[in-house]
């Protein structure tokens, strides 16, 4: 569940009711793997160009906006490589196409799309430009990243990333991978031996009050990193985020969301790696510290208060289904008084139509 949602904050599918919107419209778009061309809805906000079924539809996929590079006009005779389709074309490329090349945690992919006149084509590579001038470069791979624009970000400093819907769902404190108050041995008996990319997240010591450190399993010989998430303000906005990472998070699990995607740098055993947190592998690692300790590690906890009253509603209710029975029975239990009356009011009653019935037939 957890996961399911991760996936679908970082494609932008969450993030678009917070963010504005730059332009929407009806597109056509090259299949990766079909090759065929498929009418869809986009919208291009500051935060990712989402494409769907229809207006209000089902969303289809999304592309981050800080991993669009470069975006331009195409003529029907493009070649077209493997980037933008795996496959052969079912039909050739029409006018009015362009294409945007991005760059994803796991390689770069081209996307090709048409629009219905000359006009909107236009619109759309101006606006799309607009996003990449105005962005801040994905650092999700150093394979299309220089030291040049990692500086220019730095300077500018780091993208403040607005609560998301998806936080008002789900429960921080529920997770498995929040523990705050976490000792060094429960650390290292959580992680040590859990897959690459598992990670826990605590309370910073109390010389930087309002961090949290982020403990991530490596894989490199079991060696477990520590990173901080370091407490910031932008625009009087309270955050968190990685030190001299291009963007920082209003809620914690915005952070969790987007590192689940995008890799970051970690020492492990004298060398660098790029992992990304993996939920699956906390997940596993999880179930693993369930069984060692023989128990729930997260149980449910209810105040007594609660108990409390569902104690006395259990009493009423087996009240209720039985003294209502028995004054049921007591009440549908004949009176000898009331027979005797009724038996009196009857007879009066047949003397009563005798006498008129004689009277009828003297007359």
């Amino acid at each position: 569940y957890f996961a399911r949602f991760s996936a679908h904050f970082v494609q932008g599918g969450k993030m678009e009711g917070k963010s504005e919107v730059r332009l929407g419209g009806w597109l056509t778009k090259l299949g990766l793997k079909s090759g065929k061309w498929q009418k869809r809805y986009f919208m291009l906000t500051t935060v990712s160009l989402s494409y769907h079924t229809d207006i209000g539809g089902k969303l289809k996929g999304s592309i981050p906006s800080p991993c669009f590079r470069s975006v331009s006009a195409i003529n029907p005779t493009e070649h077209v490589d493997k980037t933008a389709c795996v496959t052969s074309l079912k039909k050739p490329i029409r006018d009015y196409a362009f294409k945007l090349f991005i760059v994803l945690p796991e390689g770069p992919r081209t996307f090709i799309m048409i629009a219905d006149s000359e006009k909107e084509r236009a619109n759309w590579i101006m606006k799309i430009q607009a996003e990449i001038i105005g962005k801040p470069i994905s650092v999700a791979t150093n394979k299309h990243f220089d030291a040049a624009t990692e500086a220019t970000m730095k300077s500018k400093g780091p993208k403040f990333i607005p609560r998301s819907e998806v936080t008002d769902r789900l429960n921080i404190l529920r997770q498995p991978w929040f523990r705050r108050a976490a000792t060094s041995d429960e650390v290292k008996e959580y992680l040590n031996s859990s897959e690459q990319g598992a990670f826990l997240i605590k309370d910073a010591p109390t010389s930087k009050l309002g961090s949290f450190d982020l403990f991530v399993q490596t894989g490199n010989q079991s060696k477990v990193a520590r990173l901080l998430i370091q407490k910031t303000h932008i625009d009087s906005k309270l955050c968190w985020g990685l030190r001299n990472a291009p963007v920082a998070f209003e809620h914690l699990l915005d952070f969790v969301f987007w590192y689940a995607q995008t890799k970051f740098e970690v020492m492990g055993a004298g060398e660098k790696l790029k992992l990304s947190l993996n939920l699956s592998s906390c997940y596993k690692a999880e179930q693993s510290f369930r069984k060692r300790r023989g128990t729930l590690s997260r149980p449910i906890v209810r105040p007594q208060s609660n108990k409390h009253q569902q104690r006395i509603m259990r009493q009423r209710k087996s009240s209720m289904t039985l003294e209502p029975v028995a004054e049921d029975i007591a009440e549908n239990k004949p009176d000898e008084k009331e027979e005797k009356v009724t038996k009196e009011e009857q007879q009066q009653q047949q003397q009563h139509q005798q006498q008129m019935q004689q009277q009828q037939q003297q007359q």
